[in-house]
This record gives structure tokens, sequence and C-alpha cells, in this order.
């Protein structure tokens, strides 16, 4: 509910402080004394475009502040979605600068204009001949049936479902694509799986395999050494046995009076055996040296697989082929993994899918059954307001897919003239024949559910009297339960507000500048007086005036 409005350097206000209460309020004014000047101010508030041209003094900067009770709006989640504190009381500010600049700010927290437009959507809605687009719109229409069909706790459990929908089909479009490039992919990763995994890949060092086909290549060449090496160590002539047996059969005799050479004889003694041993030694690899052509092949043909291999992938060691043949084997399991997780993310999208069209049809049943109840009653509200002819149909048609709130497309027609085939009311209805069919809908809709606060701009342009105060006791009637705001011409709407602002221009100062003030109950008369008879009020337009307050 609006319960402060400032507005500080806008167009012909220098400075205006409004309070509003519940209830109805109407606002009154000479023409041209500023009563549309206090909707455009509220419009920068609303996040309307902001105009440096609109500013009073062109030194200073226009700001325009409204104070909301927003405690019965349930706005708590959205505050905390936009990261503003939340406060039972909420400021909106809005600051435009001379060089056309503007900035916003609720609860002194800078914020963008859609998060100050998405606020004050659900705070104030304000029509006129000129305002009524919405109620062009099939989401408006759509809101309308549910309201009156109480289907405000089934359309959230519908949207619950239908969130939970729209995520599991992405996520399964996602899968999908994910999928069909795997298998895509699947058998060149099957290929190269194939080629490592068949080479038997065993960790075995590429650089022993070459020292191992080097010997085997060499071998005629080391055997010929090795025996060389063993026929100098032992023989017959000219061979290391042979002088260190000498040596040791020399010191032999000396030995009985010469004890100190003991160790002489014991180290040549060792040498003979170390020798002995290390020509039995080179004797064994000479036998064990010799070529074997198939196992010279079969590692020729390894180490020329392990080598192309290497150079194909780009790699080093084979080791580093190992974990590649590793890594195609887990992404060919993947690819059955994703497979299965496709199937059951197939399964839970078609169990959303049903769950969602089925409370679909029950939102469709449902509004079909208020579909009698509203057109009637909007019936008996038309004819109380000057268009007893007038019919509103509902026709409900099916979307292709399940919306947000539900699969009907919801569609207003309207025939203003008996006998008159019902069309899309764009194509039929008058300004003024859609402001009285949005207060209308708007009355119906007020007695199910809480309401933003409501501001009617002259909506009762171009009817009577006698309808103009049927118009206003429909107001009066919303405003129990709502806070009601009136710009009227009409002194029987005039009449019906609890609290009466008269707008009025104040020309004592060098310049013009609009003001506003609130009437007493005396003053009133004489307000509405002058808006029966003009000017010049007679006895009898103040005894009118008595009257319709009385009513």
């Amino acid at each position: 509910m609006l319960r402060q409005l400032q507005i500080n350097n806008y167009a012909i206000i220098r400075d205006l402080d409004v309070r509003f209460e519940s209830g109805l309020t109407v606002i009154t004014g000479e023409t041209g004394a500023g009563k549309s000047i206090l909707l455009g101010a509220l419009g920068l508030i609303l996040g309307k475009r902001a105009d440096s041209r609109v500013l009073f003094d062109m030194s200073k900067k226009c700001i325009v502040e409204g104070r909301f009770d927003i405690s019965n709006y349930g706005l708590r989640d959205f505050f905390e979605h936009s990261d503003l504190d939340y406060e039972e009381e909420a400021v909106i500010r809005r600051e435009v600068q001379a060089n056309g600049k503007s900035r916003a700010f609720i609860n002194d927290t800078p914020v963008t204009l859609n998060v100050l437009e998405e606020l004050a959507s659900r705070l104030i809605h304000i029509h006129s001949q000129h305002e009524t687009l919405d109620l062009n719109r099939s989401r408006f229409q759509t809101g309308v049936l549910d309201s009156l069909g109480g289907n405000e706790k089934r359309l959230e459990q519908y949207r619950q479902s239908f969130e939970h929908w729209r995520k599991t089909k992405a996520q399964l479009q996602e899968a999908r694509e994910r999928h069909a490039q795997a298998l895509a992919e699947r058998d060149y990763i099957q290929f190269q799986f194939d080629e490592l995994d068949e080479a038997k890949l065993d960790g075995s060092d590429e650089l022993a395999l070459e020292s191992e086909l080097l010997r085997l290549r060499n071998a005629g060449d080391s055997q010929q050494a090795l025996m060389e090496a063993v026929g100098h160590l032992q023989a017959e002539q000219g061979s290391a046995l042979k002088a260190l047996r000498q040596a040791a059969s020399a010191l032999r005799p000396v030995l009985r009076w010469q004890e100190s050479l003991e160790e002489m004889a014991g180290r040549i003694e060792s040498l003979r055996i170390e020798c002995e041993d290390i020509a039995a030694s080179l004797e064994q690899a000479a036998s064990n040296s010799t070529s074997d052509p198939e196992q010279q092949a079969a590692l020729e043909e390894r180490l020329d697989q392990l080598n192309r291999l290497l150079h194909k992938h780009r790699l080093q060691r084979v080791s580093q082929l190992i974990e590649l043949r590793d890594q195609f084997d887990q992404r060919l399991q993947d690819v059955d993994l994703q497979g299965d997780a496709l199937q059951k993310l197939e399964q839970e999208s078609l169990e959303a899918e049903q769950k969602l069209r089925k409370q679909a049809a029950e939102l469709s049943a449902q509004r079909k059954k208020a579909i009698p109840g509203l057109e009637k009653s909007v019936q008996k509200l038309l004819g109380e307001v000057g268009m007893p002819d007038a019919r509103l149909s509902v026709e409900l048609g099916l979307l292709p897919e399940p919306g947000t709130s539900g699969q009907d497309q919801v569609q207003f027609l309207f025939a203003s003239n008996k006998g008159s085939r019902p069309e899309e009311l764009r194509q039929v209805a008058s300004g003024g024949e859609l402001s009285r069919l949005m207060l209308c809908i708007k009355s119906l809709v007020a007695a199910r559910k809480a309401l933003p606060t409501l501001i009617f701009d002259e909506i009762d342009s171009g009817v009577s009297g006698e309808i103009g105060r049927k118009i206003g006791v429909i107001m009066e009637e919303m405003a129990r339960g709502h806070q009601v705001i009136a710009i009227t011409h009409l002194p029987q709407i005039a009449a019906c507000g609890q609290r009466h602002l008269f707008v009025y221009k104040d020309n004592s100062r060098a310049q013009t500048q609009t003001l506003i003030r609130e009437l007493p109950q005396s003053e009133r008369v004489e307000a509405i007086a002058r808006m029966i008879s003009g000017e010049q009020i007679s006895d009898a337009a103040r005894a009118n005036a008595r009257e319709l307050l009385t009513l």
C-alpha cells in the first residue's frame, strides 16, 4: 500500500509531500492543475523512462520517493533474490540529473531499472484509457480466470512441476547432444583403443629391448671376443694361468727358510683361483652368446611397433602409451554409462511431462468451470456502468506445449452492442469501454485476492452522472479490502471517496507550481458543488453535493 509520495523539482512541482491511507482516495482539481503531472512523477518510481526536460529547476536534480507498506505482499523472496534488505516498509526512490542520467534505489540500495520496475509492478497498477493494455494480454486474462476459479494453489503446484519438467527437458537435450557426439567419436576411440590393446603393452622398457636387440645383432663378435679372452687366461702357451702356476712353483722352495713370502704366495694362489673362475665364466658367456635370428626378428618387429605408436601419438615412453590406452578404455565405458543415464533421464522427463499435462488438464477443467460465472458477473457489472448490451465471452484454446500457466490459450472476446458477434478486445472496444471493462474485472478479482494499489485515471470519461455514481460505488466496494486511488472529474465519483485530495496551481510566486492538499468535509461540499455547476456555485449545486456525500 502506498503510504507517502514525495516529489521534488518535477515539471511544475517544486516540493510536494502527499500521504495516503487505505480505502478510496479521490483526487480532483482544475484542468491543467497537475493531476497528470502527479502520475508522471509516480511513473518514475514505476520504472518509466527519465527525461531531464521535466526538471522544475535545471540547477537541481529531480527526486521522487514513494513509501510503501509491503507487509501483506509476500515479497521477502524477491528481496532476498535481488540481494536487498527486506523491511515491511519499502522506500523506492528515483533521481534524475540535469544531464538526463538517472539512478534508482530500493531501501537506499542502488538497483537497475528492471529490478525497480519488477517491484513497482507488484505494488501499483495504473488504469486509464491509455493504460489498459494488460486487458489484451493472454497472461492477464488467464490470471483473471484463475483468480475467480480459485486456482492459486493448483497453479503454484503446476508451476513447480513445470519448472521441474523444463529443467529435466533441458538436461535431457544436453545429455542427448553429448551422447550423440560420443557415439560419433566411438568408432574412432574404439579403433585407437584396439590398436593399443592389441600391442599388449606390459610396461617393458623400450631401452631394455633395444639393448637386447643390440646383443643379438653382435652375438658372433661377442663370442669370438670372449673365447679370445679365455685363451689369454688359460691357453697352453703364454696364458695368465700358466704364468701364475709358474710363479707359485718358483716361490715354493724358498718358503721353508723365508716365511715372510707365504703371504705373497697366498696372494698368487688367490689370483690363480680367480683367474680360473673368470675363465670359466667367460667360457659360459661365450657358449650363451649365440645368435637367434627368430628372436632378433621378433625384437625388431616389437620395437618397430612401439616406435610407430609413440610417433603416432607423439609420446616419449611406453608407460605413456599405457596411460593413453586406459584413457580410451575409460571413454568407451563412459559412452556406455551415458547411454544408461540417457535412458534414465528420458524416463524421468516422460514422467515429469505426464504429471505436468495431468495438472494442466486439471487447471483447464477448473478454468472452464469458472468461465460462465465470470461472463455472467462481468455482464451484470457492465450494465451497472452504462453498457447494458455489452458482453464478455471467454474462449479456451490449446497451446501446442505446456506453458508457465498451463496449456490453455485464454482469449477475452467482447461485443459492445446487442446482437454483435464477440471479437478480440483490441479490435472492437474503445478506450472508455476498455477502462470500464477493466474496472468490472478488477472489482471481481479484488473480492478474491489481495491486489496492489489501484490507481484509476479518469476512466469515467464520457459517462453520465448516474453511471459515474455506479462506477464510484464499485470503486468504493473494491476499496474495502484494497487501496484505491481515483483521479476523476465526476462529482459522483469524487463524493464516494473516504479522502479527497485537491490539486491546484499556486501563482503567488514568480513561477507557477502545483500543490495538493486534503479537503476537510466542509470544503468537499464546495469542491464537489464546483464540479457540478462550475465557478458560479449555486445553492442547488451545494445541496446536490451534500446529497452525494451522504449517499
